[in-house]
Parts: C-alpha cells; structure tokens; sequence
C-alpha cells in the first residue's frame, strides 16, 4: 500500500491518498439480524394470519397475538 501524493491546484498544498487492497475491506455477513417489533397494526377488520395466530381481549379492545410471527399482532 503506496501513498500517492497529488498537488491541490486551490491551495498548492500536497495532499495524500492512500488506497487500500478490496481483499483489506471487512467482510459482508449474510446473517439476518433480529428484527424488533414494531408494535401492533391497527385494522378495523381484524383477521388471523396464520393458524399460530388467536384472539385476545384486553382494556375494551380485540387483538391478534401470535406466538410464531410477531409482526401478525393486530389491534382493533
């Protein structure tokens, strides 16, 4: 890994540039990361996604919950 040196033609001061190889650059996981929840979906017409999903009523409202995907919960 060389240095080059160029000359800035605005300000005549030598600046350098150092390039590095592409096989020094860090690796690339192709692992997914855990997604947090982003809460419940509120739908006017609420509907089961999947046959892990079931009703709950809680404080004067219906929800979904679902114990395998939790980007199903729903809230009416």
């Amino acid at each position: 890994m060389q240095p080059t040196q160029h000359f800035s033609l605005l300000t005549r001061l030598p600046t350098v540039t150092i390039t590095a190889p592409s096989s020094a650059l860090l690796p690339v996981s192709n692992t997914l990361a855990a997604q947090p929840n982003a809460g419940y979906k509120v739908k006017v017409r609420l509907r089961k996604r999947c046959q892990h999903c079931f009703y709950v009523r809680r404080r004067g409202r219906w929800f979904i919950e679902c114990k395998e995907k939790g980007r199903h919960k729903q809230m009416q």
